[in-house]
């Protein structure tokens, strides 16, 4: 995985001051395998009028700390005040059709400014569809609602310690670590209209949630909370609340965020979240294959740390296998003090290339977490 999306964290930053003269010459994050498939089996149209109604109708609240900036407009507050750069030169605070234009080249980059924020923000809503193979449960048709936030600045975790954050402060801003942040997504799973699970981006891995657990009842609205700092996505907590996080899934990590054990302050850290402030934001729709996702150079302003390059499109927030929802489903579910999730990363060579038998597991503790919370009744398959 390139160094672009692993340098998120106190260790990968301190290592991206050790780096700094040494230039990061990897290609693009987008150009990975696997991603050339998933960006042409997207659609080039927006939700249709049902769905929008169906992503208005279980559209999430969203809370922020109440010194946070908080989310804007993607095109009109954020590329509509920058400079888009491309072999053709360059084009000062682009539209969203000239941004589309050059969407398939990974070297173009914008640079936001940062000079004004008039509009009140706005969230991206989609809607996908899948059948998704539950073991003992047969195959259950299940409706994909997505909705992307966008930030202008992505910071580091505000739970690092206070020393790492001085020695990062002297050379880098940890509240401006890289320009943009719309990775920032919430995908409410339904099945025959009615939400059964929460999938949240956190970081470059996300986290599944079943309704009527800890964390979200069944019959009310999904409520959200940003991090402070680095926007990532929590369940909503009245309190300042303290969440285990890491800048990716590993060996390293994964006891930290099961809570196995705590953090020691080199791989994983500590987001907060203080949500006091609730968003009013809009909803918008955008076809699936739109720049705001699929853009394959850099959204945001290069700089000389590796790691802090701007992002591409947001349907770059994991490598290609966990991407599609179907397996992120299942394959991001854990709950706290889960030592067989812990081992069964533990046990595979390559995390971010689960094994055929990983992947099998995955769904099965999924379908038993389904079948206790919702039933155990095997879906029609006819």
């Amino acid at each position: 995985m390139p160094l672009s999306h692993l340098l998120r964290l106190p260790l990968f930053a301190l290592l991206s001051l050790l780096l700094a003269g040494c230039g990061n010459q990897e290609s693009n994050f987008t150009q990975i395998e696997g991603f050339e498939k998933i960006r042409s089996a997207l659609p080039d149209t927006a939700a249709n009028t049902a769905e929008q109604k169906l992503l208005r109708q279980y559209q999430p609240q969203l809370f922020i700390d109440n010194d946070a900036e908080g989310p804007l407009n993607f095109y009109q507050d954020y590329i509509g005040d920058g400079i888009l750069t491309t072999a053709e030169g360059t084009i000062n605070n682009p539209t969203a059709a000239q941004l589309n234009q050059h969407k398939h080249d990974p070297a173009a980059y914008f640079r936001h400014h940062g000079e004004s924020r008039p509009s009140p923000p706005v969230a991206y809503g989609n809607v996908s569809y899948s059948t998704v193979e539950l073991p003992g449960l047969g195959n259950r048709a299940l409706t994909f609602l997505s909705y992307h936030f966008t930030f202008r600045a992505s910071g580091l975790p505000a739970g690092i310690s206070p020393w790492q954050q001085q020695l990062i402060n002297l050379v880098a801003d940890s509240k401006d670590w890289h320009q943009l942040d719309h990775y920032t997504a919430v995908f409410i799973v339904l099945e025959n209209k009615q939400p059964r699970a929460v999938i949240l981006q956190q970081h470059n891995y996300m986290r599944t949630y079943l309704i009527g657990g800890e964390h979200f009842t069944a019959g009310e609205t999904i409520k959200i909370d940003a991090a402070i700092s680095s926007n990532e996505l929590y369940p909503h907590n009245e309190q300042r609340h303290q969440w285990r996080s890491a800048g990716f899934m590993s060996a390293n990590t994964i006891n930290h965020l099961l809570a196995l054990e705590d953090s020691n302050g080199i791989y994983s850290s500590y987001d907060i979240t203080n949500g006091k402030q609730q968003v009013d934001y809009q909803l918008q729709f955008l076809p699936a294959n739109d720049a705001f996702y699929t853009f394959e150079g850099y959204l945001g302003e290069k700089r000389i740390l590796p790691g802090r390059d701007g992002p591409p499109g947001a349907i770059y927030r994991t490598l290609p296998q966990l991407c599609p929802l179907p397996l992120a489903l299942s394959a991001f579910y854990w709950t706290e003090g889960d030592r067989e999730y812990a081992e069964i990363l533990h046990n595979e060579e390559d995390p971010w290339n689960l094994s055929e038998t990983a992947i099998t597991r995955y769904k099965e503790r999924f379908a038993d977490a389904w079948a206790e919370q919702f039933g155990s009744e095997v879906a029609d398959t006819e």
